[in-house]
This record gives structure tokens, sequence and C-alpha cells, in this order.
């Protein structure tokens, strides 16, 4: 067993903590016998009455240089999430505390809210891109001046979204122990049932998995909407917003056939796959992409060609020139780069990036659908006003915190 994981148990079960192996971890080991490469977390579930249990544990963690994130709903305490960026703890560690509804059990869950503005209209979308960010910041600042900071309320509620992990009881009105990895572990009864409840057929890997969409415990509904239900109100089947693949915005260019794919966000590559299909498919499409597993995505085209090289970010620098003189030989005429959020991102690593793969046409992609050139306008100004919005993010930050500080 992982030795991570391993140490994690042993600590558990050293202070009887009830618990269960949960969502990506209880998949792998019971499916492959180890945790998934791709899965860089350990997930954990509790009831809530094991939070004050497990937060006499916090100066263990944090001795091993694990810094603490707690979410909490109604002043209870419902995900302590810890992270470690050392060498020896690749993983993170993810509890999440779980409230008791007859048949059923529940808890919050917060996401970072979709892109709401058209990237057709540039000053619409940077504007509200902006706010989302500055946001998302300001809740990372209260945490770690405050403590927990619910993120189902205003101002937090604008950029994120709740929804509600629904699972049935009858898998965890007593926990089974079994030997997953050459271990003793404590898991959901009937686990292979609940597996199925979760993933449908959990003994095939599924490629291009979305937890937001895919996941049948995963339910599209405000954890206040579950705390007044009553028994019979809990539905049968998953509540899901409609999935509206809006492959417009992530079409490319008819004038360019022969595209190199700089991949440094897997949000914008998954719609941007979506896409190309249905709209423009150009003559090639290949992707260079950095793994921390050195494993190959899956190519966007049939004939795709994918350059994997090890590494957890992009970093263009690490690339050697056998390898640039190899990807440039295949005479690209438009590279696009990847970013999770153009408001977020850097020049400098563009710069870099298009540097090494000199292309006649240069673009970079969010996942809201932002495709700008380059050297547009709207980047190049975006880039020269960062020193200003980090500044004034701060200050937004600041603020919310102390108006929150004297409302609690």
């Amino acid at each position: 067993m992982d030795s991570q994981l391993s140490w994690l148990l042993e600590l558990l079960e050293e202070h009887k903590i009830n618990y269960w192996l949960d969502s990506g971890t209880l998949l792998g080991l019971a499916r492959d016998g180890r945790l998934l490469e791709a899965d860089h977390d350990l997930d954990i579930g509790c009831f809530v009455d094991e939070t004050d249990k497990v937060l006499e544990l916090i100066d263990i963690f944090r001795k091993r240089n694990y810094s603490i994130t707690r979410e909490v709903f109604d002043n209870t305490l419902t995900k302590l999430f810890l992270n470690n960026d050392t060498n020896d703890t690749p993983r993170s560690i993810d509890f999440k505390f779980f409230f008791r509804s007859n048949e059923h059990i529940w808890t919050p869950q917060a996401t970072i809210s979709p892109h709401r503005s058209s990237p057709s209209n540039t000053l619409s979308y940077l504007t509200n891109e902006l706010l989302r960010q500055t946001i998302i910041r300001a809740r990372d600042y209260c945490i770690k001046q405050k403590g927990p900071v619910p993120s189902y309320r205003w101002p937090f509620n604008k950029a994120y979204d709740a929804a509600s992990w629904i699972f049935p009881a009858r898998h965890f009105q007593n926990t089974e122990q079994v030997k997953l990895a050459d271990r003793e572990v404590h898991v959901p009864a009937d686990y292979k049932d609940y597996l199925k409840y979760r993933y449908g057929d959990w003994k095939q890997a599924k490629k291009d998995w979305e937890y937001w969409w895919d996941d049948r415990g995963l339910n599209h509904v405000s954890p206040y909407t579950v705390k007044d239900w009553q028994p019979n109100d809990f539905p049968d089947q998953p509540l899901k917003k409609e999935r509206k693949v809006e492959t417009d915005k992530f079409s490319l260019p008819p004038e360019h056939n022969r595209w190199l794919i700089i991949k440094t966000s897997g949000r914008t590559y998954r719609k941007l796959t979506e896409a190309i299909n249905t709209n423009h498919t150009p003559d090639q499409l290949d992707v260079l992409v950095m793994s921390e597993s050195g494993q190959a995505i899956d190519p966007p085209l049939e004939d795709s060609r994918i350059y994997t090289f090890p590494g957890n970010r992009f970093q263009p620098e690490e690339i050697s020139e056998d390898w640039l003189q190899k990807i440039n030989a295949a005479d690209y005429d438009a590279a696009l780069l990847l970013y999770n959020n153009i408001t977020d991102s850097s020049y400098r690593t563009a710069e870099n990036a298009f540097a090494k793969f000199p292309t006649s046409h240069k673009y970079v992609l969010d996942e809201g659908g932002f495709r700008r050139p380059f050297n547009s306008l709207s980047f190049r100004f975006l880039q020269r006003l960062r020193p200003l919005l980090n500044l004034s993010q701060t200050l937004l930050s600041k603020m919310i915190y102390f108006s929150l500080s004297h409302v609690s």
C-alpha cells in the first residue's frame, strides 16, 4: 500500500476515528489494487460527529508541513483539506464530513463556477473574470486569516457553485473492514455496489471523466435545499443541470490547418477536443503536454501526435533541443496555448513558449472560450495592468475579510 495512505490510516485508527475510504481512493484500490495515478488526493469520509477527533490531529499534520483549509456549512465543519508540497507526500488529504438523514447521507460541495460572460465582448468578459478571480482570491485570504469560510454565502457564492453529495445511507450505517492493497481498511458496506452507484461500470477506466457531470453521487442542488428536505424529498436519480457544450466558443480558425496545441489546462483541453469534430477539423492537430506520470493524453484526432514530457507544469526551457527540432520540423502554421483563466495567466509563459515554437500565428485560449492572438491589444494590455490588478485584488480581499470579521 502507498506509504502516505498507510501512515494516514494508522493515525486514524490509533485515535479511534470512524472513517471510510471514499471516491477515487476507494476506486483505485478496489479496481487496480493501488491509488490512481491521475488522482492527486486521498479521499476520507466521516460523519460530522467525528470532526472533534479529527481536529485533534491538526498539530500532527502541521508538523508534517500540511497546510490546513476548512469549509463550514451552518457553522459545522464539512470539509478539511490538507495540502503538502514536499516531494515525499505527493497527495493532498481530503476529509469530507457527512450529515445523516434517514435513508441518505449528504454533505455540501463547492466548486468554482463556470465563466458567465460571452468571450466575444472583451470588456465584459475581462471585467467579470477579474471580479470572479478577486472573490476566489479573497476566499483564500479569508481562510488563511480567519479559518473556515462559508463558500455558499455572499460574496463567495458569486464565484462558487453550491452542490451536494448525496449517498444511500445503507452503505454507511455499518461500514465494512476489507483487505485492499494488502491492508485491512474501512470501506462503505457492500462497497462494490456503492462504486456501481457512483461510477456505473467501475471496473472499466473511463476517459475524460468529469466528477461534476459524471459522478452520480453529486447533485446540482444547494445544501440549503437539502438541509430542509424531508426523507421523501430525496431523489431516486441524481439531480443534474443540463450540460451545454458551447462548441462555437472553442472552434479553431478555419484558415489554419496545421496546429500545435500547448496544453497547460486540462479543462480547456477537454472543451477544445469536444468542439473540433463538431466544427472545423484541421488537417493536423498535435499536442504538447507536461505530465507528472509521463503518460500521454488521449489524442484529439485519430492521427494526432502527442509530445509528452515529465513535469507538473509547462516549462518550455526543459524541452531538449532534439525534441524542439522534431516538433518544429512538423512546420505548424499555428500554435495555441491553453490557459485556465486569461486574467490570471502569465504573458511570460506564453512568450517563452512561442519563442521555442516559432509559427506564423500564435493564439491563447482559456476555459471560457476567450481566444485572442498572442500579441493582441487586449492580452498585452491585461499583462501591463497585472501589478495594479494584483494590488487591487489584495486590497479587496482585505476589505471582504474585514467586513466578514465584523459580521461574525
